[in-house]
């Protein structure tokens, strides 16, 4: 959600509330975190129905490898 506020320096007053996005899963966690600009979320969920994995791959420089693959 995202909110739009007013102040007179000394209180805030609510506008507006706004559903910014409604994510496909069902997430009881509610794990998330947002990139420093704003524009993408993570969300640690797992689709209904499945299964939680139990690891992870983290790829780390990825530029150096899609230099060296010549893509």
């Amino acid at each position: 959600m995202a909110a739009s506020i007013s102040s007179n320096g000394e209180q805030f007053r609510l506008i507006r509330t706004t559903t910014l996005f409604r994510p496909p899963i069902s997430t009881k966690a509610r794990n998330y975190d947002v990139t420093a600009d704003g524009q993408r979320f993570l969300i640690d969920a797992v689709p209904e129905g499945q299964s939680a994995s139990r690891s992870m791959t983290i790829l780390l420089n990825w530029p150096a490898l899609k230099k060296t693959l010549g893509n």
